[in-house]
């Protein structure tokens, strides 16, 4: 299934795809001009799906927090630290910083490897 951004993609596309074999749904966009996620959600809730993995850049993870639309958050956190050069896990998820922020519940922490998974339930 290929899910893209209502007026994003020429009909032409959309047909050859479908001709392929893909089933191409279309959403419209969010107030920042992206997918708007819970169409998302519909979408492949209706088509049978009732656990998602997002696995994104801060931008996708982001999204999903602020909307509140994540019940439950695995953290891989790496032995090798990268500082500055590396890349922003999460962007803003709440107005206030440090007020109605997500935290986790019931959280476990394991061992993979070299690295920690920490898991836990969604509160917002």
């Amino acid at each position: 299934m290929i899910i893209g951004l209502e007026g994003g993609a020429h009909d032409q596309d959309r047909r050859r795809l479908v001709a392929l074999g893909a089933e191409v749904e279309l959403v419209p966009a969010d107030s920042s001009g992206l997918l708007a996620l819970p169409a998302v959600l519909r979408i492949l809730h209706v088509s049978g799906v009732e656990r998602l993995l997002v696995e994104g850049g801060a931008l996708v993870l982001t999204s999903f927090l602020h909307q509140r639309l994540a019940d439950e958050v695995t953290i891989e956190i790496a032995t090798q630290l990268f500082g500055e050069p590396g890349l922003c896990a999460l962007g803003r998820v709440s107005e206030a910083p440090f007020e109605n922020t997500p935290r986790l519940h019931q959280v476990t922490v394991e061992r993979a490897g070299e690295s920690l998974l920490v898991r836990g339930s969604l509160v917002y």
